[in-house]
């Protein structure tokens, strides 16, 4: 039996994708290990970073604003080395960092039919913003002074 089929056997799931690193699924193009919550891949770790990316419209708490992660994929992520957080807002191209123990230490923990998360408030991310385009000036006239 390959080890796919055995991993479907156990009750881990495949997807399809990738091989296995004893019972973690590895990223098809790189070293990464994918996280799984609830039965879906949200997020995987590479190089001791927790790496998400999710819909800031959908996902963002909106009382008190602040980013959410599940609890048991967050120790996931610890178990396998990860020391920061970084979520990816695909709407806005902001990338949001902190490390697990700011998370940990300024977060709040609820449940709100989800499973427990732990949140924590926007102010406490260290947010980089996509490059903006760089306007350039048109030039108006030629090297003679005429309007071109």
């Amino acid at each position: 039996m390959t080890e796919k089929k055995e991993a479907r056997r156990d009750g881990r799931r495949a997807a399809g994708r990738g091989t296995w690193a004893g019972d973690k699924p590895l990223c098809r193009h790189c070293s990464t290990v994918a996280i799984y919550a609830q039965g879906r891949c949200v997020g995987e770790v590479r190089d001791g970073v927790f790496r998400k990316t999710v819909r800031g419209s959908v996902h963002m708490l909106r009382k008190p604003r602040a980013w959410a992660i599940d609890m048991q994929s967050l120790a996931d992520a610890e178990a396998l080395g990860a020391v920061r957080v970084e979520i990816t807002d695909r709407e806005t191209g902001n990338v949001y960092r902190a490390s697990i123990g700011e998370l940990r230490r300024y977060g709040f923990i609820f449940d709100r039919g989800a499973g427990r998360q732990v949140a924590l408030p926007l102010n406490c991310w260290t947010v980089a913003h996509p490059a903006e385009p760089v306007a350039e000036q048109l030039c108006l006239f030629d090297a003679q002074g005429v309007a071109v």
